[in-house]
């Protein structure tokens, strides 16, 4: 009796360890340019504002299926970037630095006034999230930006530069969805003084290449509770 009940206890620690975080890939980008493998790719035409994947269901690093969708909303602007505009080559910054170049390379190109709002959804209230976002462009660039809403309400803005971008992410964690289970993104490109281009509007053209997700269970409370059983079970053996 003893054993088993302390098997189960431990059982307990181990799937709570297991089940601690999930990560799903995504790559934003042109139709003939995907991501095989286990990643989600977002994708249209080159140099076009067709959306061909308003909606994915998402699969994990693993290729496993998720409750989560990601719906990605062209209403207010988005655009495919050309070829011209990839950044193919130059090491990239972590999460992404071993990722294939076809999921860092080309882009979702956004220009100020317009932007991309981007919303996951099938999000648990259980679970916290982390989003990690990575531009880049190899012809000319301003900054992209990143404004996420969680439960609590919108986060401060964060950007970068993205010309030959090799070095910045635009990271938030520990998200918590909103009563419909969602965060909600929106991305825009805009006038950077520190960005490359022969005028105002390449100065002012973003980049979105791919995005990282990352699911958290809090395991604290089980943990605690399933240590404290394995530590009563002890005592009581004694």
């Amino acid at each position: 009796m003893f054993r088993s009940s302390l098997t189960g206890a431990l059982a307990i620690v181990s799937l709570s360890a297991h089940l601690q975080a999930a990560t799903m890939l995504v790559d934003f980008g042109r139709t003939d340019n995907q991501t095989s493998g286990n990643w989600n790719n977002v994708h249209g035409p080159s140099g076009t504002t067709t959306l061909t994947t308003p909606s994915v269901d998402l699969i994990d690093d693993q290729g496993n299926a998720t409750d989560y969708t990601l719906v990605t909303n062209f209403d207010d602007g988005g655009s495919w970037a050309a070829s011209g505009a990839d950044y193919s080559t130059g090491t990239k910054p972590a999460p992404f630095a071993g990722a294939p170049t076809t999921a860092t390379g080309d882009s979702l190109f956004v220009r100020t006034p317009a932007d991309t709002t981007i919303t996951l959804t099938g999000l648990s209230a259980s679970e916290t999230y982390d989003l990690v976002f990575y531009g880049a462009r190899g012809n000319n660039g301003g900054a992209s930006t990143f404004v996420v809403t969680d439960n609590s309400g919108a986060k401060p803005l964060q950007s970068f530069d993205v010309f030959e971008n090799d070095s910045a992410v635009a990271s938030f964690t520990g998200l918590v969805p909103d009563g419909s289970g969602e965060i909600t993104i929106v991305f825009q490109g805009v006038f950077s003084s520190t960005g490359t281009g022969i005028n105002t509007n390449q100065q002012s053209s973003g980049a979105f290449n791919a995005l990282q997700i990352t699911s958290n269970i809090p395991e604290p409370s089980t943990v605690m509770l399933a240590a404290l059983a394995c530590t009563t079970l002890l005592r009581r053996r004694r």
